[in-house]
């Protein structure tokens, strides 16, 4: 086969048809704001120092003028206007790059071009043609004006996308973050008006936690994206948890992007990479000095501990044992030296909140939630459950090491039975417990102000992993055990077969068998089974709690039930024996009224 350099004939050049420049203003042209917001950034490379735009909705027109160059000759129209994607010279403009821009403008609008001795009448969708009509006059005009009128179909962009947040308007665009034009110019450092109002917010007037000489920084915690602005133009927003923080980042130097101009071209970019570092910088920093981390910074850090080798210094790493950033199973959030230290760990399933409950309580396992997986990006899978907790425990300084227990084990171990009991089943000193809880039944239901004060029926049961439970409406039932645990003593401990765990039965008091009937009042929904515990739930059993009506309701039943075992000559506990001799050893001395000093 003969090489390249040896074949001979006409050598021709590669042309583009016009249908394909037509094609690609159309493709370019995103929305309306977006055109503006190119023909803005015309205006700054050709020197503006400011930039005029006047809209009227109603009429579907809007003009917009600037006091830059303009087009100074016929030969810059045929270079510049009439050619499409003329490569500009290396810092002759702040924003170009390929000089198409100016077409998106026409696919939204017809439209005249006003500047020094030259007009240029341009409306593709009208024209049978490809191209525009150019008129020569005697006097120049400084400067470029170019007046649009909007094809059919198209007026209520002017509205919804570039009067949006500047003045008031009539129609709203429920869409993309960047769909409005005073949000894609925000930061351009050249005065922008829109019918005489300011329109953007040069940056180095405003106030920025960081400046350098690469670009300006503001940062939230709050904020769910990091919205980046090429020398004061929208490119993205990014969202917050890839850099542990939302906010905004506007450049003083150029980022490379691509041909739309809304992605940043991040291996090409020396601008990208140095804003990278100050964020990672920034975030390090925070993770030194927060208890408690965001979600999008417990992704961030995420992130940084399981998939990636970045080194923390052991200050920071020991900062990051303290925060607070893993979810645990009663919808809080746990620091590494608090939830990392355990061996044994599950995978909760998503159903059986209850055995999940009864798992982390009894020290059988650490509950992971999926919640911890979906903030790491991985798949909620028991293998991946395995990794993650290994990798975090190696990155933050211990052994990798851990065992797993399946969670479908726990629900076939722990799943319950209960039953109820009658009255006639108990012995005398239950009876008079639960009696006593129902003297105090409808003070406790008052004390859950949601619930409206209604009672429920008190009854007595057993189950094999429930200390109480109810419909939700007509009754609440109390373990028996509960009953008699009223007398504040440890009664036995019982073995789990798997895993030999030791579950001890845990005292009773007064105010556990109170705080219990709250729990159940708080349940608005059956509590057999598996159930859960939501925030309105925490919400009405804080309430309740912290109600003045709380401790009194706890001493009556103390009250009662020592009244009720002195006439049934029950010996007391151990407990309530020591407690009620130092009591007595203070009635004779306490001050009477009318007979001893009261306090003021």
């Amino acid at each position: 086969m003969s090489s390249i350099e040896s074949v001979s004939g006409e050598r021709r050049q590669f042309t583009i048809h016009p249908a394909v420049i037509k094609t690609l203003i159309n493709e370019q042209a995103g929305s309306l704001s977006k055109a503006f917001a190119e023909l803005v950034m015309n205006a700054v490379d050709a020197g503006a120092t400011s930039v005029c735009i006047a809209a009227d909705p109603k009429e579907g027109t809007f003009q917009i003028s600037d006091n830059g160059r303009g087009f100074r000759s016929r030969e810059e129209i045929e270079q510049f206007f009439e050619s499409f994607g003329t490569p500009h010279v290396e810092g002759d403009a702040v924003y170009g790059r390929f000089r198409i821009g100016r077409g998106q403008v026409m696919s939204y609008a017809k439209t005249v071009w006003r500047s020094g001795y030259f007009e240029m009448h341009v409306d593709l969708e009208n024209e049978e043609t490809f191209g525009y009509h150019l008129i020569e006059h005697e006097v120049s005009h400084p400067g470029c004006t170019i007046s649009g009128t909007i094809y059919p179909g198209k007026k209520h962009l002017i509205d919804a996308e570039i009067l949006a947040g500047i003045v008031e308007c009539n129609y709203r665009y429920l869409g993309d973050y960047d769909s409005c034009f005073k949000e894609m110019i925000r930061f351009v450092a050249v005065p922008i008006t829109v019918n005489g109002i300011d329109a953007n917010e040069p940056p180095a007037a405003g106030k920025w936690n960081i400046e350098d000489e690469y670009a300006w920084y503001k940062f939230s915690r709050e904020e769910q994206v990091l919205s980046i602005y090429n020398q004061g133009v929208f490119v993205c927003a990014i969202p917050a948890r890839k850099f542990g923080a939302g906010g905004v980042v506007t450049t003083k130097k150029p980022l490379r992007i691509n041909l739309a101009r809304n992605s940043i071209i991040e291996h090409q970019c020396d601008t990208w990479q140095h804003v990278r570092k100050v964020m990672a910088e920034r975030f390090e920093l925070q993770m030194g000095k927060l208890k408690k981390l965001t979600d999008t910074e417990a992704a961030a850090l995420l992130k940084d501990l399981i998939f990636t080798d970045r080194v923390f210094s052991s200050e920071t790493l020991g900062s990051i044992c303290k925060a607070k950033f893993i979810p645990d199973v009663f919808g809080e959030v746990k620091a590494p030296n608090d939830y990392l230290r355990a061996q044994r760990y599950t995978l909760f399933d998503g159903e059986h909140m209850a055995i999940a409950e009864q798992v982390q309580n009894s020290g059988m396992a650490t509950v992971v939630m999926p919640l911890l997986l979906h903030r790491a990006k991985a798949d909620v899978t028991e293998k991946n459950t395995v990794a993650v907790i290994a990798r975090l425990r190696e990155r933050l300084g211990w052994s990798r090491d851990i065992s797993f227990h399946p969670f479908d084990d726990y629900v076939r171990e722990l799943s319950s039975t209960s039953n109820l009991l009658s009255d006639d089943d108990l012995d005398s000193e239950e009876r008079l417990v639960l009696n006593e809880l129902r003297d105090i039944n409808k003070s406790v239901a008052m004390l859950v102000m949601s619930n409206g004060g209604r009672a429920r029926r008190l009854v007595a049961g057993v189950s094999d992993c429930m200390e109480g439970w109810t419909d939700g409406a007509s009754y609440i039932a109390i373990h028996r055990r509960l009953l008699k645990g009223v007398r504040g003593v440890n009664t036995r401990r019982r073995s789990l077969r798997q895993g030999a765990i030791r579950e001890k039965d845990r005292s009773g008091s007064p105010a556990k068998l109170v705080n219990l009937l709250i729990h159940e009042y708080a349940h608005d929904d059956s509590s057999l089974g598996d159930h859960h515990h939501s925030r309105e739930f925490y919400v009405r059993y804080h309430e309740a709690t912290m109600h003045r009506e709380y401790g009194k309701t706890i001493d009556q039943l103390f009250r009662g039930y020592i009244a009720g075992i002195s006439k049934l000559q029950i010996v007391p506990s151990g407990e309530h024996s020591a407690h009620l001799k130092v009591l007595t050893g203070h009635v004779d001395k306490l001050a009477k009224k009318g007979g001893g000093k009261e306090e003021e």
